[in-house]
């Protein structure tokens, strides 16, 4: 069972929703290479994929995920961006752990 927050959270990334540049920036009509994250140096746009598998901001939420996510997927640290990301979102596996983590995610930015 995964509490309401979760489900919101886990629905927004899963459905390109979340208050992230790169949908944010879409409603004000500025280019999507100008929708880069303000949470890190990295320069990149801040897409579910960045929020959730590269940018340092969230580094610690990422490794208990991975961690986590390694012990129930096999070579789930040696997938394709791509593959990782669809695990998280995919929904099948391991859903209340990748939920808890995009609620994380959304709080985390509400309090800087």
């Amino acid at each position: 069972i995964v509490s309401k927050a979760d489900r919101s959270a886990f629905a927004k990334f899963r459905l390109g929703i979340a208050p992230i540049a790169l949908e944010t920036g879409r409603y004000i009509g500025l280019p999507v290479e100008q929708r880069v994250c303000t949470f890190c140096n990295m320069q990149a746009v801040e897409s579910e994929s960045h929020v959730l598998l590269d940018c340092p901001f969230y580094a610690d939420l990422r490794d208990f995920l991975f961690s986590s996510l390694s012990r129930h997927v096999n070579n789930f640290t040696l997938m394709s961006r791509e593959e990782q990301i669809s695990v998280i979102l995919g929904g099948k596996l391991c859903t209340r752990l990748c939920a808890k983590t995009c609620k994380l995610v959304l709080d985390r930015r509400a309090t800087v």
